[in-house]
């Protein structure tokens, strides 16, 4: 029995984020997105279009794109420390749910979901002890997938 192939991802196409020592993805073309300092240490992705399928606030995506110099290279205590972190944000539970390599960089996987929203982080240590972590704020049943695996294809490190 063989194990069926996995399934490719094309990259986004949309409009181009850089975080400035670490690496550049794209965004899913379609929503007018709202960049907030791009080519910084922090920038905040907005669309403030209505997806498809939701309603009212709960409505809009959103992405932050953050780097941070690193100490450790333990990449099991920088998951638990970015769960605790986000644990304090949502009031379901933060999971911790796989580790997964993007372009050549591991990371760990973190998770959440409500009624209104889904949460998705991924944070991966590159060759310069640089942490960079993307998360996701997606509205439910917007597809989750659909948003944050082209984004993730389309990371391009420095």
């Amino acid at each position: 029995m063989s194990t069926p192939p996995i399934p490719t991802i094309a990259p986004a196409t949309g409009p181009v984020v850089t975080i400035r020592q670490t690496a550049t993805f794209r965004l899913v073309a379609g929503p007018k997105w709202y960049i907030y300092d791009n080519n910084s240490t922090t920038v905040i992705v907005k669309t403030l279009d209505l997806i498809k399928g939701t309603k009212g606030i709960e409505g809009f995506i959103g992405l932050e794109a953050s780097e941070f110099p690193q100490i450790s290279s333990d990449l099991t205590v920088m998951a638990q420390t970015a769960r605790n972190l986000e644990q304090r944000r949502w009031k379901s539970p933060v999971r911790i749910t796989e580790y997964r390599t993007i372009a050549g960089v591991k990371g760990f996987v973190l998770q959440s979901s409500d009624s209104e929203k889904q949460f998705y982080e991924w944070g991966g240590l590159d060759a310069n002890n640089v942490l960079t972590v993307l998360a996701f704020k997606i509205p439910t049943g917007a597809g989750l997938d659909k948003w944050v695996e082209p984004t993730l294809a389309s990371i391009e490190w420095k």
